[in-house]
């Protein structure tokens, strides 16, 4: 919903990194807090609830700059969004809707590379606007030296490049393609891409 999901003001401040998700095993949570519960100058906030939260919290016990916010509001989560340096998305998903939502707020991602996640976000390799960057083993340490490499790279991540790309996974834009390709299916009449935007 780009109109709910957006941009903060320009000159909005940024800290720390954020998790948006159920706490269950296939999520992959326990690979942000092992990444980051050693290090206090990259704090974390995690939104959600589940199974897991009890094994995840366990994790966290000696981490006061992991925080745990539980079941939130989608108001506070866009919040979260919009103050984050980052989005941190370590499982891997068919889709993955969270990382387009912290992109529509101008939040840059970093996911594992895998799954939907390879094609929502813009990675430095192929894209001239990165909206993202990938890690490509499911560790803390591929996910540490990934949050290293962004932190060094931090301003090839433009909040106008992520917001950009969130708009091509809009509820209008889903609408027009599926609407043109039963259209082409039924009818016959073939589109190009650009008359399915």
């Amino acid at each position: 919903d780009e109109s709910f999901y957006t941009p903060p003001p320009p000159q909005n401040p940024r800290s720390g990194y954020l998790v948006v998700s159920a706490l269950v095993g296939y999520k992959r949570i326990d690979l942000p807090i092992l990444a980051l519960r050693d290090t206090p100058n990259r704090p974390l906030t995690i939104i959600g609830a589940g199974p897991e939260e009890p094994k995840l919290r366990a994790l966290a016990a000696n981490a006061p700059h992991i925080q745990f916010l539980g079941r939130a509001s989608d108001e506070i989560v866009r919040h979260h969004y919009q103050h984050a340096n980052a989005f941190l998305f370590p499982g891997e998903e068919d889709f993955g809707l969270t990382p387009v939502e912290a992109q529509a707020c101008g939040t840059p991602v970093i996911a594992y590379a895998a799954g939907g996640a390879t094609e929502t976000i813009l990675d430095p390799a192929h894209a001239q606007a990165p909206t993202g960057l990938f890690f490509p083993e499911q560790s803390a340490a591929s996910l540490r030296a990934a949050l290293d490499r962004f932190e060094q790279t931090r301003p090839l991540f433009t909040p106008q490049a992520a917001r950009q790309n969130a708009l091509h996974f809009t509820w209008t834009r889903f609408r027009t393609q599926v609407a043109a390709i039963v259209e082409q299916y039924t009818t016959g009449k073939q589109h190009t891409p650009d008359t399915l935007v």
